[in-house]
Parts: C-alpha cells; structure tokens; sequence
C-alpha cells in the first residue's frame, strides 16, 4: 500500500509535481489526474531523485510503467493513449509490489492499494 503525499489534480499541481522535493519515502507516491485521456508524457527535471512512473487508464487499470532518473529532462510516455491517471512512486516500487500491466488500482483514506 502507498501513502498519497501528492494529489495532482490540476494543472498547477501536475505541472510542478515531485519538483524541488525531498526524495520521497518507499512508501509514498504522487497522484496525477488529467481532465482527458491522452498520452501524458513526464520528465524529471528539478526532481533530485529517480521514480517510477505507473500509467493508468480511467478505470484505473494499470497500462504502462516507466521509469526516469533524477534530473532526467528527456521525456518518457506510455505506450497508451489511453492515460487518464499515473502514479509517481519511488523508483523500486513496481518491482517490490509485483506491479505489472493489467493490474487494477484502488484508492481509499488516502491510500494506493494494488488488486492482481
């Protein structure tokens, strides 16, 4: 389960996302949701730490996962057009999770949960 530190539900919020924060903890993640669907590409600049990147369509099924280094200014984009939310978590959560595509996401109190 994952903390949410991080609701990005507007462009402001989306826009600055993780930048010039503290790493976060294993157990923490960023929330984004785009007003549409799309193929919502992220960099990783001003953000001094690598991440993961889990991209998910509308019913919050998972699509893609990415990765970027720290400081990482080229892009990186799901396979998807079908984006509609992705989660920004520590770098080594998708392995330690077992995340994999088509897994479902469920978010209660604050809080990811991952359903196989």
């Amino acid at each position: 389960m994952l903390d949410i530190i991080l609701f990005a539900n507007d462009e402001i919020t989306r826009r600055l996302g993780l930048m010039h924060r503290k790493p976060i903890q294993e157990n923490e993640c960023a929330f984004f949701q785009f007003p549409r669907l799309g193929k919502h590409s992220f960099w990783n600049k001003n953000v001094d730490f690598p991440i993961s990147l889990i991209f998910c369509d509308d019913n919050l099924k998972v699509k893609d996962i990415k990765y970027l280094e720290a400081q990482q200014t080229s892009g990186v984009a799901p396979e998807s057009y079908n984006i509609k939310y992705v989660i920004e978590a520590h770098v080594d959560i998708p392995k330690k999770l077992n995340i994999s595509k088509n897994d479902k996401i469920i978010i209660e109190d604050n809080k990811i949960k991952v359903i196989k």
